[in-house]
């Protein structure tokens, strides 16, 4: 039970920084009707972003967020203008690649990560022992998702994203600038992105091809919360992650992920739409 409770907390923890990374994609999918492959590769070079700036500068990673966040958004930005007429899944998935091959260029295909004081270090919460960087990565986490649920249901900009995931005809009918909430929306994904692969980067050893493995679950999440919900993908990540987390401590870390497919695979026959859907982005 105690080791089972330990997973289960460390899954929640990680949960926040897979909702960050899931709603970026799932705002993308909302807003553009496009499966962005190429938002795992983002997460990647966000980790090295965060690496290069933890080796060169001696920049503390969570500090680091705060310039890659800007230069990642702009990047987002470019890459929706440069590919506006083009961006299909078949399109990201080449940006993907472009981009492993480059940070491959770049950096080398040697392993990398940020090993600072307190991504070795622990809390120990009436016997249960805790990683101190998924605990600062959840409140990382949960004030990013905070400035993007106020910037999404409480700014004007954020009406016209929603505006623009009901009805796209009837948004540019009223006057609001498709092209400018794509663009601005691809950015904000990226930037996204970037934040979780600040975080990825601590917890895991980090290549340019790492995106391969990363796409399935952030595609499992936001499909099970529901494509195109910004909840869902919270829900989506927490019901995941707090499955694995559990199963991998009380049984195999080998079989977790296929626990979690399966029981997804279940769930969807019963719900094609996932938990919340694109309606969640439209009730508010």
């Amino acid at each position: 039970m105690h080791l089972a409770l330990t997973g289960a907390i460390q899954g929640l923890l990680a949960a926040g920084v897979y909702a960050v990374m899931a709603s970026g994609l799932t705002l993308v999918f909302g807003v553009m009707h496009v499966i962005n492959i190429a938002h795992a590769a983002f997460v990647v070079l966000g980790g090295y972003l965060t690496y290069t700036l933890w080796t060169e500068l001696g920049l503390d990673p969570f500090l680091a967020i705060l310039p890659i966040l800007p230069a990642m958004f702009v990047v987002g930005v470019l890459v929706e203008r440069l590919f506006r007429l083009l961006m299909t899944m078949l399109v990201t998935f080449a940006i993907a690649v472009v981009i492993e091959g480059l940070l491959n260029v770049v950096y080398t295909s040697d392993l990398i990560q940020v090993t600072t004081s307190y991504v070795t270090a622990t809390f120990d919460v009436g016997g249960i022992y805790i990683a101190q960087v998924y605990a600062y990565a959840f409140l990382l986490s949960a004030a990013l998702l905070g400035l993007l649920y106020v910037l999404l249901y409480r700014t004007t900009f954020g009406r016209s994203i929603r505006a623009v995931v009901d009805n796209p005809l009837g948004a540019r009918l009223i006057g609001i600038d498709l092209d400018r909430v794509n663009a601005i929306s691809f950015g904000l994904g990226t930037a996204l992105a970037a934040a979780g692969g600040a975080v990825y980067v601590m917890t895991s050893s980090v290549h340019g091809a790492s995106w391969h493995g990363l796409i399935p679950t952030l595609l499992a999440i936001v499909i099970l919360g529901g494509l195109g919900s910004i909840r869902g993908a919270l829900v989506g990540s927490v019901a995941i992650l707090v499955v694995e987390g559990t199963a991998s401590v009380t049984w195999s870390p080998v079989w977790s992920k296929m626990i979690t497919y399966g029981l997804l695979a279940a769930f969807l026959l019963l719900r094609p739409r996932g938990l919340l859907g694109t309606r969640e982005l439209r009730a508010q």
